[in-house]
């Protein structure tokens, strides 16, 4: 009798320290879930990356401090290919050979994959945009350049450059799938005629991460520069020199002449104007130009310098 009352006593133990086991095992599986991230688009990421940026300062073309590194935080697939600024952006902007294409800069520079024939950036496919303001710009390929004046706040915001794979001329006549654009190599190469340009969308996400400027008319054009005299295989000139002639880091938006709203480095169609942003060398030399556009306005400090990435890690 004292046995069977024992193992009772035994049974009635284990089976009261087991229920609460049960019990948080049950309730862990919700409190897991709800710990998940919410999916968010890569707009969004850009979006929540300006507000991030905005708050490193002193930053120019010899104090990088922490860009790169919060960029490529900001999204998975966000990968810095270039840091460009006064004195080098297109002649006498020089590579550095990484396997994988990847790297931390420290200087002026643009990264190639030396383990996959020097293609520009790591050459894998540019994620497509998602989340767009405008769903005209989403499962489109793009570009981004966060840029900064030099001064102590100098964060300005990021140009987006949205590719629609079509040509378009200065008389506005489109040239469906002229320049299809899938990897970074293929934003450069080739590189397209005098007065053709490739069609883009154009978005300015300002400091505080709303959109500040957009054209989604689909008459923007763009070309780095019609002589950059790219590689088949790399998407660059040489790896000591990314353009053999000129190049355009900006673009121009919302104006009224089929001409004023195309950018080429290598042309008189400049974004050094109304409702121009950016900088390059245009049709001149890499420290021809000591100043940036933002919205028209000019700012004049050769310290400036523009971290350039695409969604393609």
């Amino acid at each position: 009798m004292e046995l069977h009352k024992s193992e009772m006593r035994i049974s009635l133990i284990i089976a009261l320290f087991l229920i609460p086991k049960v019990g948080k095992s049950q309730m862990a599986l919700p409190t897991f879930q709800g710990a998940q991230m919410p999916h968010t688009t890569i707009f969004e990421n850009l979006q929540t990356l300006a507000v991030s940026l905005d708050a490193l300062t002193s930053i120019t073309n010899s104090n990088f401090g922490s860009v790169q590194s919060t960029i490529e935080g900001a999204d998975v697939s966000f990968h810095v290919f270039a840091v460009v600024g006064y004195s080098n952006m297109a002649e006498n902007l020089q590579g550095t050979g990484a396997s994988g294409g990847t790297t931390s800069f420290s200087s002026l520079r643009f990264v190639y994959n030396s383990s996959a024939s020097n293609i520009l950036s790591t050459g894998n496919t540019i994620a497509n945009m998602t989340g767009g303001p405008n769903s005209v710009i989403d499962g489109n390929k793009w570009m981004a350049m966060a840029l900064y004046d030099g001064s102590t706040n100098g964060f300005k915001g990021i140009l987006l450059w949205v590719f629609t794979d079509d040509l378009i001329n200065t008389s506005n006549t489109v040239t469906t799938d002229g320049h299809t654009i899938t990897t970074a190599k293929s934003i450069f190469y080739p590189h397209n005629s005098q007065t053709s340009f490739n069609r883009i969308y154009a978005v300015v996400i300002g400091d505080d991460g709303a959109v500040d400027y957009s054209d989604y008319n689909g008459n923007v054009g763009w070309n780095f520069s019609n002589n950059q005299v790219s590689g088949s295989s790399t998407g660059y000139y040489s790896t000591s020199r990314f353009a053999s002639d000129d190049g355009a880091w900006g673009f121009r938006l919302n104006t009224a002449s089929s001409t004023s709203n195309k950018v080429d480095g290598n042309s008189l169609y400049s974004m050094y104007g109304s409702n121009g942003f950016g900088f390059g060398n245009m049709n001149s030399t890499d420290s021809a130009y000591g100043y940036i556009y933002w919205n028209g306005t000019q700012t004049n400090n050769s310290n400036f310098v523009g971290f350039v990435f695409t969604g393609d890690m």
